[in-house]
């Protein structure tokens, strides 16, 4: 049997993240759409403007090491995403917002103690990681969909508001 060129291999590796992408974006659109209306406007890759998935790639480099599942990949991203978006709160809102988070999510029967304390200090750290290395970013994010494709390989799609300020250069 004849060997298939690397090149061949790209192009099918590339037609399978073409796929999961539009997938991934259809799935975010579905939500947004549900959430927001079916007239909200959705704008895809705005030229000048990072994407929004790879700024929040950026933002979780950090912890890359830790998703060993799917699920785990989507608990990252749901604690950056509620990081990132907590970060925009006023600083002793941040700390009464998190006491209420973890005081409601605090069952002596259903969690593990360490485990709490590790989830709440690993939010903390990662508002701190929004206002000391992502301060310039105002786009705050309002959903997210993660496709995994295999261990440490996933698609993220990312729907975020553009700050009114934004929209003014846009136009």
């Amino acid at each position: 049997m004849a060997k298939k060129s690397r090149g061949f291999s790209d192009l099918v590796r590339q037609q399978q993240l073409d796929k999961v992408s539009k997938k991934s974006f259809e799935k975010l659109e579905k939500n947004i759409k549900s959430d927001f209306g079916k007239d909200v406007q959705i704008v895809r890759n705005l030229e000048g403007i990072a994407k929004m998935s790879e700024v929040l790639r950026d933002f979780v480099s950090p912890y890359a090491d830790i998703p060993k599942s799917k699920k785990e990949l989507q608990s990252l991203f749901g604690m950056a995403v509620s990081a990132w978006d907590l970060s925009f709160l006023p600083e002793k809102e941040i700390k009464t917002t998190l006491d209420q988070i973890f005081t409601q999510a605090y069952n002596p029967r259903n969690v593990d103690v360490e485990e709490h304390k590790i989830g709440r200090a690993m939010l903390e750290e990662m508002i701190d990681r929004k206002l000391k290395y992502f301060a310039d970013e105002h786009r705050q994010v309002e959903d997210f969909q993660v496709e995994y494709i295999s261990r440490g390989e996933y698609f993220l799609s990312v729907a975020s508001s553009i700050p009114s300020s934004m929209q003014k250069e846009l136009r």
